[in-house]
C-alpha cells in the first residue's frame, strides 16, 4: 500500500502502518462492511471487501486492489470480482445492487468491470488529488 504505482488510482493515498491498517479494519467493521484478503498459492497478493452499505438504496460499494504486481494481468481480480458478486448475490436478499468508483485512466479496471457486468452511470467523482473517476453500478437481477 506504500507503493505509488500500486495506489495511483487510489482516491486517497496515505502512508500505512500496521496499527493505521487495523484501525481501518476495526473502523469498517462496525460500519458492517465485508473485509476481504485475497491470496494466491498461500500468498497474499490484496485485498478487497463490501463498505458503506446504505440501507436506503440496499446498496453496497465494492473495493478491489491486488498490490503484488507480478499478479497483475492474470485475471485474478475479474476472479475475485466474480466471485464476491455470486457470495452477495446467493447470501443477501437486499441488496439490490454494487457500485464502484473507477479512474477513467485505469483502461483494466474500465475493461474488467464492464466484462462482469456493471454499468456506467452519468455520476462522476473527483478525488482530493484532481482524478476524475467513473461511478459504475451493477445489478442482481
Amino acid at each position: 500500500m506504500n507503493d505509488i504505482e500500486v495506489t495511483k488510482y487510489l482516491s486517497v493515498r496515505s502512508k500505512t502502518t500496521i496499527l493505521s491498517s487495523s484501525l481501518y479494519f476495526f473502523k469498517e467493521t462496525f460500519k458492517k462492511s465485508i473485509l476481504l484478503s485475497l491470496y494466491f498459492n498461500k500468498s497474499h497478493i490484496g485485498n478487497c471487501g463490501f463498505f458503506n452499505l446504505n440501507n436506503d438504496e440496499s446498496s453496497y460499494e465494492l473495493r478491489i486492489l491486488i498490490g503484488e504486481k507480478k499478479f497483475w494481468g492474470m485475471g485474478l481480480g475479474k476472479k475475485a470480482v466474480i466471485l464476491m458478486l455470486d457470495y452477495l448475490k446467493n447470501n443477501s436478499n437486499y441488496i439490490h445492487f454494487v457500485w464502484l468508483n473507477v479512474s477513467v485512466n485505469n483502461l483494466a479496471a474500465n475493461k474488467l468491470y464492464s466484462s462482469v457486468g456493471f454499468q456506467l452511470s452519468d455520476e462522476k467523482y473527483k478525488t482530493i488529488d484532481g482524478q476524475i473517476q467513473n461511478k459504475m453500478k451493477y445489478y442482481f437481477k
